[in-house]
């Protein structure tokens, strides 16, 4: 990537069911909207959810040919079986980016929420309001597409932060 070259960020909210996904540019030191979505599947057996997964979020990756991605974590729920299910769609989700060479980063559903809000606790309206407010968009958001923006505006937040600070150390 070039010094002054905009940086496409794709970040992406797994989830076996309903996956969100959000791009961002940064622009120098800004960070406008590009697109988001959620790649839903619930008319689909369990087993042919996985390859429905792999098939959208491919082709989202081929349009906006990111370089960078934000994609988070699997934080630990009371059923096992959901987390083993969200712990599959999620790695689904990281080989289609990673097939594309994409750099991949990894934060807590806390972080983003702390970033974000000013608050690890904030609810998904919370969230979805204070992403809206960012990225100044009139429309409102799903609530797994907001977070997965929520991710890509952080990344490229903390990326612009550690730009500047390099920029400044060889000063």
């Amino acid at each position: 990537m070039k010094k002054n070259e905009p940086l496409i960020i794709l970040g992406v909210d797994p989830g076996s069911i309903h996956l969100g996904y959000g791009v961002v540019c940064l622009n120098g030191q800004h960070v406008e909207y590009v697109a988001h979505g959620v790649i839903s599947n619930t008319k689909l057996d369990p087993n042919q959810r996985l390859a429905f997964i792999r098939a959208e979020l491919d082709l989202v990756v081929e349009k906006f040919k990111p370089q960078m991605a934000s994609v988070e974590k699997v934080f630990l729920g009371k059923n096992p079986q959901s987390v083993f299910r969200l712990g599959l769609a999620r790695g689904v989700a990281l080989a289609c980016i990673a097939k594309q060479s994409t750099e991949i980063f990894e934060y807590s559903p806390t972080q983003m929420k702390k970033t974000i809000t000013g608050t690890g606790h904030a609810d998904k309206p919370t969230v979805a309001r204070a992403v809206k407010n960012l990225l100044k968009l009139k429309i409102d958001l799903e609530f797994d597409a907001a977070d997965a923006l929520g991710l890509a505006y952080m990344h490229a937040r903390a990326y612009s932060a550690k730009v500047q600070l390099s920029q400044l150390i060889r000063l």
